[in-house]
C-alpha cells in the first residue's frame, strides 16, 4: 500500500535520530565526535529507522522523553531521498512527531546509504 501523499516528508525538513549505543557515536583522530554510520544501518531484520521531525518538537522535548540518548543526529530529509529511501510521517500515540527513513532491504546496499548519511549528519550534544 502507498503512503497518503500527507505523509511524505518535504526534502527541507530536518530529522533527529537518537543516538542510543555508544557505538553510534565515532571519535575523530582530533579527539572530536561525530555521527557513526552505525546509526543509520538498523538491524537486518529492521525495515525502517525511527527519527523525530525538528520542525514539530524541540531538541529538550526529544532528550526528556524514552529511549535516553547521549546525542542526536541531525539530518536532511533530502539526504536519504536522495539515495532512494522514502521519508514519512508514522506518527506514534505519545509521539506525534515521529517518522521513518524506509531502508533497503539488502544489508550490503544498506551499509552504503548509512556511509553516506553518516557524513552528512551533525552531531548534536545533550543540552
Amino acid at each position: 500500500m502507498q503512503p497518503r501523499q500527507d505523509d511524505q516528508i518535504q526534502g527541507d525538513e530536518i530529522l533527529w535520530r537518537r543516538l542510543t549505543s555508544p557505538d553510534w557515536i565515532a571519535i575523530n583522530i582530533d579527539g572530536s565526535r561525530r555521527v557513526s554510520s552505525a546509526a543509520f544501518k538498523g538491524r537486518p531484520e529492521e525495515r525502517e529507522l525511527s527519527v523525530h521531525i525538528a520542525s514539530l518538537t524541540s531538541v529538550e522535548i526529544v532528550f526528556s522523553t524514552l529511549p535516553y540518548c547521549d546525542a542526536l543526529a541531525e539530518l536532511p530529509a533530502s539526504c536519504p531521498q536522495q539515495l532512494g529511501r522514502e521519508v514519512r510521517r508514522t506518527p506514534e500515540p505519545n509521539d506525534v512527531y515521529h517518522a521513518s527513513i524506509i531502508l533497503q532491504t539488502n544489508y550490503g546496499n544498506r551499509k552504503k546509504d548509512a556511509t553516506q548519511m553518516a557524513k552528512n549528519a551533525r552531531l548534536v550534544d545533550r543540552p
